[in-house]
């Protein structure tokens, strides 16, 4: 175990939603295209903390970028019935 050790970890995140009567020359009403970047920085902790339970404050210790979520969503029946696809 290393006393003297200093990790820095952090998250970014960019998060997009459209609503989709407000895109120019579209006649899709009552839909949603929601989009969420994320950007992961940092080492894995758990060598300088000495602990055997592997410790993880995000899900991706090793740089990385990804799309987190994408999804489409269309309201229907006057708003009464959504439905939604994509990756959440």
């Amino acid at each position: 175990m290393n006393n003297s050790a200093r990790a820095i970890r952090n998250l970014a995140e960019v998060r997009l939603s459209i609503d989709s009567e407000k895109l120019p020359d579209s006649n899709w009403k009552d839909g949603n295209v929601d989009l969420s970047f994320q950007n992961f920085r940092g080492k894995d902790v758990t060598q300088d903390t000495g602990d055997q339970i592997k410790y993880k404050n995000t899900d991706n210790p090793v740089p990385s970028t990804q799309i987190a979520e994408l999804y489409f969503e269309q309201r229907l029946v006057d708003g009464s019935l959504r439905v939604k696809t994509g990756k959440d």
